[in-house]
């Protein structure tokens, strides 16, 4: 029996296609990291991150379905397909029946100065999404300690927990608590402000 992990992505998608459940498990496994990484670029106000981790998961599922070798390699394909599916799902939460869901902020795009809550051009809307980038920033600004601060840009820059752990000197496990922190601080500072 052969070693699933040591196999390449094309390989592992082979012995899927005949069959083989335990090596679309390893692709999953493989690439999760890879999914929470472009969710991540996404902020949902009044969503959930598991929201869009369960719809990038599903897209990488059916990218292990549907791969053909002409699409070049696996995993350029897998993250192109995983970010068109998260980016679907943020655009049809934006519907007025999925209201909750309707303001997203790209993450990438704050530190651009820019927000994309409304691809809509109106002096009016594009007002109120200065105000709303202004409020979110200062936010940030007035409810995070400097080392909060510190600790939520580097998660705002994509690093994974891992990698602010090794940035930091504290476990992962500090990391994930002081981010969850974080992110209730926030919310609740956004929600009273409402």
């Amino acid at each position: 029996m052969q070693k699933l992990e040591i196999l390449t992505d094309e390989e592992l998608v082979k012995l899927h296609a005949d069959g083989d459940v335990a090596a679309s498990g390893v692709l999953l496994c493989r690439y999760k990291n890879a999914v929470k990484a472009i969710c991540r670029q996404f902020f949902l106000v009044g969503g959930d991150e598991e929201d869009l981790m369960q719809e990038g998961m599903i897209a990488l599922f059916g990218c292990i379905s549907e791969y053909d070798p002409k699409f070049g390699a696996f995993g350029p394909y897998a993250s192109r397909c995983v970010k068109n599916r998260v980016i679907d799902a943020v655009r049809k939460s934006g519907r007025n029946k999925n209201k909750p869901l309707a303001d997203f902020v790209d993450v990438q795009s704050i530190s651009d100065g820019e927000l994309l809550s409304s691809s809509d051009t109106n002096p009016e809307t594009l007002y109120l999404s200065s105000e709303g980038e202004k409020l979110i920033l200062k936010s940030i600004d007035e409810n995070l300690s400097d080392g909060e601060k510190s600790l939520f840009l580097l998660f705002l820059d994509g690093l994974s927990y891992s990698e602010i752990a090794a940035k930091t000197e504290l476990s992962v496990k500090q990391v994930d608590n002081r981010l969850q922190k974080i992110k209730k601080k926030l919310k609740a500072a956004t929600e009273t402000k409402q």
